[in-house]
């Protein structure tokens, strides 16, 4: 069954999302803002996804944080869900006219993130809704659903042509590369948002190559322990979030720096654990 959960929680957004690509069209979105709400809400029931999203934002500041937030959470999740996406078709498009709006969308689930977007708003709001963030939703959508895909059909081509430990280490070592540039971005007065997306692209999407790869190898011994053992795995995933935002909330620095931080000391600790798991392994076959 194609289905992912996601959690996600900064500085500026508390968020959980849940969808199942085969499912009903049953969707609760609970952002803060209600156009957006109504919009992911169509998105869901006409596509025949079931979708949860719960959002808790920082709409006093502005509704940015909680749309881009979202498109991210909600890429990763169709990204995991999608998995090595086997018997999919592989491009769509559509026209769709509604009320006074003609709107054209053309997909291609390629592992490639790219965004081309042409479209002209008369109005700067909708209700609570910035007309001007539907770009920004988009965008980390596509951005973050292309990097985990890609780095997943990356691991299918290595699979048979690298074993598991090599394959974790390279995952580990993009996402700790990425976790070095976000740092970098941080600590710069004036850095520039490219900067800080590639950091942000390399660490989200190392997930493909180093998510599918844990599992396996935590999964490969456990025989019929194998239901407790996933279940863990996923307790220790949320325990690892709520941590992380416990610990940022002690955090002094500008939010960039303090994302940095963290992502650098979790995805360091995770590349540390791989080196020294594999070094033991290897002592052991030796």
């Amino acid at each position: 069954m194609r289905t992912a959960e996601i959690k996600r929680k900064t500085k500026e957004t508390d968020i959980e999302v849940f969808v199942k690509l085969d499912g009903e069209g049953k969707v609760s979105v609970n952002t803060g803002i209600g156009f957006f709400d109504h919009m992911l809400t169509a998105l869901g029931v006409h596509s025949g996804i079931d979708m949860d999203v719960e959002c808790t934002g920082d709409l006093y500041v502005d509704g940015h944080h909680t749309v881009e937030d979202v498109g991210i959470c909600l890429g990763k999740a169709f990204a995991e869900a999608l998995g090595d996406k086997a018997g999919i078709a592989r491009y769509g498009s559509a026209f769709v006219p509604m009320d006074e709006a003609l709107a054209f969308c053309s997909l291609d689930i390629s592992g490639r993130p790219f965004l081309a977007f042409n479209a002209e708003f008369h109005d700067d709001r909708i209700g609570q809704y910035d007309t001007c963030l539907t770009e920004e939703f988009f965008r980390a959508f596509a951005m973050n659903a292309g990097g985990i895909m890609l780095m997943s059909s990356l691991n299918k081509h290595l699979n048979t042509r690298m074993d598991i430990f090599p394959r974790l280490r390279l995952g580990g070592t993009i996402q700790c590369f990425g976790a070095l540039i976000v740092v970098s971005a941080g600590l710069m007065n004036h850095a520039p948002l490219w900067l800080l997306m590639s950091g942000l692209f390399l660490v989200v999407s190392g997930i493909g190559l180093t998510g599918p790869n844990a599992m396996a190898l935590a999964m490969s011994k456990q025989g019929a322990r194998a239901g407790t053992a996933s279940a863990i795995m996923g307790s220790m995933q949320f325990a690892c979030g709520l941590l992380g935002g416990v610990i940022l909330n002690f955090l002094i620095w500008k939010a960039s720096l303090n994302m940095g931080l963290m992502m650098l000391m979790f995805t360091s600790a995770g590349l540390f654990a791989i080196f020294k798991v594999g070094k033991q392994q290897d002592s052991i076959f030796s």
